[in-house]
């Protein structure tokens, strides 16, 4: 090889491990909108009439999560117990919080899906397809058909 070649490869090569980094080191920016305002935004355009807003000591009982530990947390549930639908979206203190939020979520999912396999496999199915989405100072749980457009519209309302 010239020399001429192996100096445009070591410009492309020390490029590429540049831009490497910077994806690795890239945190989204925090949002400082209210987790109201987010709600309000991710829960738009869908059809949201069976899910109720539950109090903390639901989120306590059913996501063992502490709201206290958190600058924001709203979480529905559908009215039918025999639904699995459910709605959350949380504003962390800390970005540390988000691997435990991960881990309950993950627990969650793991204990509906057993319960509901046996006598409801489109809810379980649901469960499969269930979105955890973190993002920065935030995160979403979302079980639901529209869970997919939950995510997305949740997305937008951080920006």
């Amino acid at each position: 090889m010239s020399k001429r070649t192996i100096t445009i490869l070591r410009y492309v090569f020390f490029a590429l491990i540049i831009g490497v980094l910077a994806m690795n080191l890239y945190q989204p920016a925090d949002c400082n909108k209210s987790v109201n305002t987010v709600t309000k935004q991710t829960m738009a355009s869908v059809n949201t009439k069976s899910l109720e807003q539950q109090n903390n000591q639901e989120i306590k009982r059913f996501l063992q999560l502490d709201a206290s530990m958190y600058d924001g947390i709203v979480y529905y549930k559908d009215s039918d117990t025999m639904k699995a639908d459910e709605l959350l979206i949380v504003k962390f203190k800390d970005h540390s919080q988000a691997e435990d939020f991960n881990d309950k979520m993950q627990t969650r999912i793991d204990s509906q899906k057993k319960i509901f396999s046996g006598y409801a496999p489109k809810e379980a199915d649901k469960l499969d397809a269930a979105v955890v989405d973190v993002r920065a100072n935030y995160a979403l749980y979302a079980v639901s058909k529209n869970a997919d457009t939950f995510d997305q519209q949740f997305r937008a309302a951080l920006k």
